[in-house]
């Protein structure tokens, strides 16, 4: 398939695409992963079902990230929704670096069925093995099938749109 631009196409003004993006609406996730014993975790909001049959999502995660290199080496991850009022978790998942800190410290979970840490008290949860992945310049995307998953109908998932979460 042939990807360059259109004769007459020019590349979007950044500066626009980023107002344009804030109008977006996505939910918010803390997505775990392990290698070996060790677990790590990142807070994301790019995410997206793939399929329903087989069960896959694609989750975007930065290529600087601890969790992205333990996700491409032990081809496992675990997307935790967050609820409505777990703002707090989500900072905590997304504010410091796993390689200097236990971010799973005084954090209840248990391990999923692939061993990447499932939180408690979350909205829902899919456990999947990568499946495939695609590096872009600043990202990984990692596409994986749900081998568990759960939901909780009394929790309503937390919604992340123009830098605030609700």
């Amino acid at each position: 398939m042939d990807h360059s631009k259109p004769e007459g196409v020019t590349s979007l003004d950044p500066a626009m695409f980023n107002e344009a993006a804030k109008t977006l609406t996505y939910g918010v996730y803390v997505v775990t992963t392990r290698l070996g014993d060790s677990r790590n975790a990142l807070t994301a909001v790019w995410l997206t079902q793939v399929t329903k049959s087989p069960t896959e999502v694609a989750v975007s995660c930065g290529n600087d990230l601890h969790s992205t290199a333990m996700i491409r080496e032990s081809g496992v991850f675990a997307v935790n929704v967050l609820a409505a009022g777990q703002k707090t978790l989500a900072y905590h998942f997304g504010r410091s670096s796993g390689r200097e800190v236990d971010k799973f410290e005084g954090i209840p979970w248990e391990a999923g069925m692939t061993g990447s840490p499932i939180l408690r008290g979350t909205a829902a949860f899919l456990d999947c093995r990568v499946t495939n992945s695609v590096e872009t310049a600043t990202h990984t995307i990692f596409i994986g099938e749900a081998v568990d998953g759960k939901f909780f109908p009394d929790l309503t998932p937390a919604v992340y749109r123009n830098g605030k979460i609700f």
